[in-house]
């Protein structure tokens, strides 16, 4: 990055590169490639391949010892390098790249050991920079040349290994990233710009160029733009699948069991690939968790790494399907549960399911001596291959290949550490999207209801809609990149694949009995954050679970209480806080309350489960402090709604109650008879019930206040339908008939000395074993969820028993 005026830190070796540079010349002369012909004589054509060698092995000559020089860096960047890229045929990049091959045969043939490492490491340095900090244009030619070479690179089996056995292949990651094209780039691969909600603006007789600067601004309609927009898309996409398509052979060439006799490492490949795979993803699990600066490679390369990596275990586990026929398919694989505590996989410090491994193995000391004697423990056996460096494994037994076992095992790390968040984040670019076409929506509508003799606020408008229409434009143009190459249908298969081996390996681990607290806590995980990838993050998607900027559940829309709106009837559509903490967000999470009471009652209604009873105590407890705040007072809500508070002054009562209303109308209304029964019972019971909030609900005044109408009706709204405040009505007579014959019984039956001494609202019904103490139910089982000790005398309770037990 020269800045005229400056000079480098080091100057340049002129001296050498000047002879480099002749000597890189006559090697032009010799070898042929797409763009150059070789220039021998045509009297030693025949001998060409000879003379070829002789001569370039006096070229290496003089070349190799500046390649132990200082300025070897500079010679192979400055000029062997591009005799590299120039031998690329990019019209066939799938093909044998010769020119390339060549020139790596004769650097191994003529250079000396202790020349050739210092050469090759320079070079892949060379390599990583230019196709990581060098510019991007739309056409890619740079970073094909680059990926040809390093393609070619691991293909040549001592290059390889050279590559493989030095530090520098932590860096292997970030040849694997394609980046968008730069600003000026992108521009020119999406000329003509289109996005969701396009039309709507179009209709506005308000034309919007596509670049605001540019010299041609012509008309087009909407749907010609977007079919521009689209062919666009898919040229990006086509340029970018060849680079995908070439990474993916680099990943196969890794994973290749292969022999080796190299001084340097003369294991397998793929069992060095697994070994350096699981120390970069060790280094980023510490970068996550530490505030110290780590270095680890990013989210975004750490997502295309991902891809490439299970591209290429499929098809190196259909080539082991087809070599070993009793081995499963890769649709139906999973990961065996017994790799879980044999400590053949490295996990470092990962939690497990069941906690810490130490505790795990102190306690389950004996399942796991059954385990790795027993002979059905072969079922889940592996077979390793051509490698001896992996034990405590079943040689006998061919279903699994370890050694792809590990990788597969690293890939569900990867997401789990650092892809799953980069999705999360640019998703974002989404969400920005769709808040940038609907500020710029409303400002054609204030334009259009803008008074003529406003002029003032004419022209902050339509500045306001120059910026909103250039922000919109350039968040477009991003949208296409993420949307043909990040959230493709392709990715989107990669990760359904990878949740059915999640999933498949939870369900076989859970089937192993006690050893399943074995498995690493990040597949549970992973479980979650798969499944919500593919929900919100990937075309077509899908309406989030709950509004982008207030929370508001999408799944009970138009089965709720009053619920048949985007934005509460109480609230303007526009100028609503966004925030996570808000107060409209939190009001909303009644609604959630009330989706659960309507999805799945049998939480707070059945009996049979041990939790129900709480549950639904503490339901009515929120339902009925809610209610009893709103109704208390026609003045006192009010009071609070006029404070300079944010939120609090544009609050209203519908939304509060009608999500209430929902929850005793689903409970009390909806349910069967016996489950009815027992929820009537239980709200009863609470000392905070009172009927006259309840007819509050009905728009009945009654002891609130004597006024000619109602303070509030939900016959005033008309999301509430009849059915809905004929409900609220049944439901007022149910509980008024419910109240007065509770009342009576507790009007005859009441004894003080019978009370709860801890609530002093319910009657004893339980006896703590030992001590002897008596309470009501709920306020023991409550109290018991924090401390096993009485909470009176402070002795343990080791049971409760009822009243009418013996």
């Amino acid at each position: 990055y020269h800045i005229e005026g400056f000079s480098p830190l080091q100057d340049k070796p002129h001296h050498d590169l000047l002879k480099a540079q002749e000597l890189i010349a006559s090697l032009n002369r010799l070898l042929p490639a797409p763009t150059r012909i070789s220039q021998i004589p045509q009297p030693f054509l025949s001998k060409q391949d000879s003379y070829t060698v002789l001569t370039v092995s006096h070229i290496f000559e003089q070349l190799g010892p500046m390649m132990l020089e200082p300025s070897c860096a500079y010679i192979v960047e400055a000029m062997i390098l591009p005799m590299l890229l120039d031998s690329c045929n990019i019209e066939a990049p799938f093909e044998m790249q010769t020119g390339i091959k060549q020139i790596l045969e004769l650097l191994w043939i003529c250079l000396e050991d202790f020349e050739i490492q210092p050469c090759m490491e320079n070079l892949i340095w060379a390599l990583i920079k230019g196709y990581w900090f060098g510019p991007v244009q739309p056409d890619y030619i740079k970073q094909l040349k680059h990926l040809l070479v390093v393609l070619c690179l691991l293909q040549h089996d001592l290059s390889r290994r050279i590559w493989l056995s030095g530090a520098l292949f932590f860096k292997f990651p970030f040849v694997l990233h394609i980046r968008p094209p730069d600003d000026k780039g992108i521009k020119i691969a999406f000329p003509v710009v289109w996005w969701e909600g396009y039309h709507e603006i179009s209709t506005n007789n308000i034309s919007i160029d596509s670049d605001m600067e540019s010299s041609q601004n012509f008309s087009v309609s909407s749907n010609e733009k977007k079919e521009s927009y689209m062919s666009a898309c898919d040229l990006i996409k086509k340029r970018v699948t060849v680079l995908e398509n070439i990474q993916v052979e680099m990943c196969k060439i890794l994973m290749q069991m292969d022999d080796s006799t190299s001084r340097w490492d003369t294991r397998p490949t793929r069992i060095i690939f697994s070994e350096k795979l699981r120390k970069i993803l060790k280094d980023l699990h510490l970068a996550t968790g530490s505030l110290q600066p780590v270095q680890a490679c990013s989210g975004p390369v750490m997502t295309c790494f991902l891809h490439r990596l299970i591209k290429a275990f499929k098809f190196h586990w259909e080539v082991w399907v087809k070599e070993t026929p009793e081995a499963i398919k890769v649709d139906d694989f999973y990961i065996p549960h017994n790799v879980f505590y044999e400590d053949s996989i490295n996990y470092f410090d990962l939690a497990r399911v069941g906690g810490i491994i130490s505790h795990l193995k102190k306690a389950h000391r004996d399942d796991l001596k059954q385990a790795r004697t027993s002979t059905s423990s072969t079922r889940y056996g592996m077979n390793i291959g051509s490698s001896s460096s992996i034990t405590d494994v079943d040689m006998n037994s061919t279903t699994f290949d370890k050694t792809l076992i590990d990788i597969l095992d690293s890939i569900c790390l990867m997401y789990n550490t650092a892809v799953h968040r980069q999705l999360s984040k640019v998703h974002g670019v989404t969400e920005t999207m769709r808040e940038h076409s609907k500020a710029l929506n409303d400002t054609y509508k204030k334009i259009d209801k803008c008074p003529p003799d406003r002029s003032d606020v004419m022209h902050e408008l339509e500045r306001a809609k120059k910026v909103f229409t250039n922000e919109a434009t350039e968040v477009a143009r991003h949208m296409g990149w993420v949307k043909s190459v990040i959230f493709s249908e392709e990715k989107q298969e990669d990760l359904h694949w990878l949740l059915k081996v999640v999933l498949h390996t939870i369900e076989m681990a859970q089937s192993s009995g006690k050893l399943y607290v074995f498995m690493p806590e990040f597949y549970m995980e992973n479980g979650i954050y798969l499944f919500q990838a593919l929900w919100n993050y990937f075309l077509p998607l899908t309406v989030n679970v709950f509004y982008y900027s207030e929370g508001v559940p999408y799944s009970l829309k138009g089965d709720g209480f009053g619920f048949r709106h985007s934005t509460s009837p109480d609230l303007i559509p526009f100028g609503i806080s966004d925030q996570e903490k808000s107060v409209s967000g939190k009001k909303n999470w009644f609604r959630v309350l009330e989706m659960v009471s309507t999805a799945v009652p049998e939480v707070f209604t059945d009996w049979q489960r041990s939790s129900a009873e709480l549950t639904l105590t503490r339901l009515f407890q929120a339902v009925l402090q809610i209610l009893n705040r709103v109704t208390a007072s026609y003045k006192l809500f009010s009071t609070l709604s006029r404070l300079h508070a944010t939120d609090i002054e544009r609050q209203d009562r519908y939304a509060v109650l009608a999500a209430v209303a929902g929850v005793l109308v689903t409970l009390l209304q909806r349910s069967s008879e016996d489950r009815k029964k027992l929820a009537v019972q239980k709200l009863l019971e609470e000392p905070s019930f009172q009927i006259e909030s309840v007819a509050f609900l009905a728009g009945n005044p009654m002891q609130i206040g004597l006024t000619a109408s109602p303070i509030f009706s939900f016959k005033k709204f008309k999301e509430v339908t009849e059915e809905e405040c004929k409900e609220i009505e049944n439901l007022l007579q149910y509980l008024s008939e419910e109240h007065t014959t509770a009342r009576m019984i507790k009007q005859d039956s009441v004894d003080a000395d019978g009370l709860c001494t801890i609530c002093y609202a319910l009657p004893q019904s339980v006896k703590f074993v030992p001590c002897g103490h008596f309470s009501c139910r709920p306020c023991i089982t409550r109290h018991l969820m924090n401390s096993t000790d009485c909470f009176f005398c402070k002795e343990v309770v080791v049971k409760i028993k009822d009243f009418n037990e013996a």
